[in-house]
């Protein structure tokens, strides 16, 4: 789900963060139950009961009958589900019913800021994968069969060492944070074709994230990937 934060999207009725939190896992279960079983009806399942209680506050009262999701995904049960968030219940959440975790910051303004900054120091990312296995282990699941992912707040593959810092110095500049700590950030990619690398190993070592988004430079980033391939 992408955020939309323009003014015709903010007309929309206000639902309070407790409630997106309750929908969001029911919307989760319902996902995989779409894509494993066939004739869904939200009077079958206690968890799509809830589900269908909750939105009926929002929108008023309604049920579905022998819902198909379509179309069946060809992979087996189903595709892997991806849940991300920078908050502990979010990420909370994301243990308990996510395939796939995505560590990210709290971006409480839509842009990458000091406070975004800081929440994603190798600290703070440590305590976020925390919370995800933490809650995973607390709802039975092994925090083993997780797997972690991260977007790069920068990526600047560079050959020589003055670019690199110049992109570092620059978004951290503008974001009114310390050069340093921003160049000490897990997702922070700055520096030759080693040195990003030895930073995503570590970040696999370190957390355990191993899907990582590298930007849309598809080019510079390239020689990583063929690096890391299969390792």
């Amino acid at each position: 789900m992408r955020r939309d934060t323009s003014r015709s999207r903010q007309k929309a009725p206000a639902v309070s963060p407790p409630t997106v939190r309750l929908l969001l896992q029911d919307v989760a279960d319902g996902i995989r139950v779409l894509q494993t079983r066939d004739g869904v009806s939200l009077s079958d399942d206690q968890i799509q009961e809830r589900a269908r209680n909750i939105v009926a506050g929002l929108l008023g009262n309604y049920r579905i009958t022998s819902l198909e999701g379509l179309p069946k995904p060809v992979q087996r049960p189903r595709p892997p589900l991806l849940i991300g968030g920078g908050g502990r219940r979010i990420l909370s959440i994301a243990g308990r019913h996510a395939d796939i975790v995505g560590i990210n910051p709290s971006l409480q303004n839509g842009v990458v800021s000091s406070e975004a900054i800081l929440d994603m120091t190798p600290e703070r990312v440590g305590q976020k994968v925390a919370w995800a296995k933490g809650a995973a282990e607390a709802a039975g699941r092994s925090a083993a069969d997780l797997e972690f992912q991260a977007s790069m707040l920068i990526c600047r593959v560079s050959s020589s060492s003055g670019p690199a810092r110049a992109a570092v110095s620059s978004l951290a500049a503008r974001a009114d944070v310390d050069s340093d700590v921003l160049a000490r950030s897990p997702v922070a990619l700055a520096g030759s074709v080693e040195q990003c690398v030895e930073r995503l190993v570590e970040n696999r070592e370190r957390f355990g994230i191993s899907y990582v988004n590298l930007g849309g430079d598809v080019d510079a980033v390239s020689p990583i990937v063929r690096r890391l391939a299969g390792s």
